[in-house]
């Protein structure tokens, strides 16, 4: 197998697994990323846009004004990842893990009552003591 066909399916599987951890983790906690995947993700939570058609729309327009400096085999490999990631980003949208979802939901309800405050909220599984039990 040549250099060249590794490295393509390298790309495709790191888009697909950037685009998993965008979609399951990063959206669904409300965190945020940075460069043009962040800028498509805030897109989304304030319109939201696909983030697969946004990544592509502005990676695209990145790539044709960086078209005179970069190398053919560069241009070649971005455009790869560019539709990789953004099909990829499109195809997982909503497959969230809802593992969180009412912890997600508390801290949304807590920021929305004050956004200023300072609460710890974790996910607790067992609960240990005999002061529980009566009432």
């Amino acid at each position: 197998m040549s250099k060249t066909v590794k490295d393509v399916i390298f790309l495709l599987i790191g888009s697909f697994v950037f685009s998993l951890a965008v979609n399951m983790f990063v959206i669904p906690i409300g965190l945020g990323e940075g460069g043009v995947t962040g800028i498509s993700i805030i897109l989304y939570y304030t319109t939201h846009l696909s983030t697969g058609i946004t990544n592509f729309i502005l990676n695209g327009i990145l790539l044709i004004v960086g078209y005179k400096f970069l190398e053919k085999k560069t241009i070649v490999y971005t455009m790869i990842t560019i539709i990789a990631t953004s099909i990829s980003l499109h195809v997982t949208e909503g497959w969230g893990l809802h593992l969180h979802e009412e912890l997600i939901k508390l801290k949304k309800l807590i920021k929305k009552i004050d956004d200023e405050a300072f609460v710890i909220v974790h996910d607790v599984r067992d609960v240990i003591g005999k002061s529980f039990l009566s009432a």
